[in-house]
Formats: structure tokens, sequence, C-alpha cells
């Protein structure tokens, strides 16, 4: 769906906010970090203008965003192995979280469950629900 929304969004959008979007991504991964102002230069834009684009055009962001995650998704591989390096040489506790949560073994659930005892819940203050929740927190 993203590389369809992504050529959806490449022939929507002028050929050079296409640039810019890619020169941004660019210049926020390489390290470079040129200024937004020098970009906008190179881009013959005015930096109000790149401001407007990064943060009100929403067909932009959402490109820029994709170009983005097609990029971090082409690195997968090398995130893999580096997380299993870093399992095997130092017995990583958060990279076995990690490599759990990835292949689907750990996943973050929270779960809440209220016990109507005969007062409603709206009907209790916010004190009153604090005082609950240390008295459940003193017995457990």
């Amino acid at each position: 769906m993203s590389r369809k929304r992504l050529k959806e969004l490449e022939d929507k959008l002028p050929v050079h906010y296409v640039k810019l979007a890619h020169d941004l991504v660019e210049n926020e991964m390489s390290g470079n970090k040129e200024t937004l102002e020098s970009i906008a230069e190179c881009n013959d834009i005015s930096r109000t203008q790149l401001w407007k684009l990064r943060t009100q055009n929403d067909e932009f962001i959402e490109y820029k965003r994709l170009v983005t995650r097609n990029i971090l998704e082409s690195e997968y591989d090398m995130v893999a192995s580096q997380l299993l390096k870093s399992i095997r040489q130092h017995g990583s506790v958060k990279g076995i979280q990690l490599y759990m949560q990835l292949v689907g073994e750990l996943q973050n659930k929270s779960e809440v469950t209220v016990k109507n005892e005969g007062n409603s819940i709206s009907a209790l203050s916010t004190d009153d629900l604090r005082n609950r929740v240390a008295q459940m927190k003193q017995n457990n």
C-alpha cells in the first residue's frame, strides 16, 4: 500500500516538491545537517515556503514520511543483523526483548478490569478514584 500511495503522491506533487522531500530526508538521515535555509535556497524556495510545506501541506508531509519509511525498510536486514549481533555478543536483554517483539512472541498489552461494587465509577470523584488506586496498590 505504501509504495502505491507514494506513487500517487509523487504524481500529484510538483516535481520540485518531490525533489525537496528527498533532499530533506537525505539531509536528516545522512547526518550532514544542512540548514533548512540552505536546503530552501538550493530548491529555489523561501525558508517560509519550506516551513509551510513541512507543517501545513498534508500531501507533502505524507510523501516525505513515506520516503523515509521506504529508506528505513530498505535497511531492515542490516538492523536485524545488528540486533542479532548485539544479542550474541552482549546478551542484551533489550535486544532480546526487541527480537521477541519482532517475531511476534512478545506483545505489549495492558488490561484494566473495573469491578463495580455498588458505586458508579462516574459518581466517584477524582480523589476517590486516586484513593481506590492507592488501596489497590497496597493490597497487591
